[in-house]
């Protein structure tokens, strides 16, 4: 690549990723993450929720899980610590495995399929937790990447 990312940039692109929802509303995108300016036409994201400081719901999070900023040897779980992720995840939901989306459905499941890297370097293709009971006063539903997962998932957000 040379010059600012473009539609045409496809290296960033899963092949699965062939549609989206919106991160504010949770509306259904008929295309691709890949496929849009807001997310530099990439389907990956990198685990750095944390250094966000003005989202809506910072009141009710504090600081957020991540490791934006952070130097990797001071990573103290590099072997479950999140490095980089399908952008799916973040909500989560599934290009892999994904659910019809039907009218008054939730488009965001728990245990959705989502490929990741970690710190130490491995992939893995790994199930994602998300909390549907937890919601914001403003309605809005937490994200997976708003929280570390309970023990049993092989993964965290935070560093330490």
């Amino acid at each position: 690549m040379n010059g600012p990312a473009s539609p045409h940039d496809k290296i960033f692109a899963c092949p699965a990723d062939a549609f989206c929802y919106d991160e504010s509303s949770v509306v259904y995108v008929p295309h691709g993450r890949h496929e849009l300016l807001i997310y530099d036409y990439s389907s990956y994201a990198f685990n750095s929720l944390n250094l966000l400081t003005n989202y809506p719901n910072y009141a009710y999070n504090g600081v957020l899980p991540g490791i934006g900023g952070e130097k990797l040897t001071a990573i103290k779980n590099p072997v479950k610590t999140l490095f980089a992720l399908e952008g799916a995840a973040l909500l989560p939901y599934s290009w892999h495995q994904p659910r019809a989306n039907t009218p008054g459905d939730v488009a965001l499941f728990n245990d959705s399929k989502n490929l990741a890297s970690y710190v130490d370097g491995h992939a893995s293709y790994i199930n994602i937790y998300w909390n549907s009971a937890l919601r914001y006063p403003n309605g809005f539903f937490s994200c997976a990447a708003y929280y570390d997962p309970p023990a049993g998932y092989d993964y965290q957000w935070s560093g330490n």
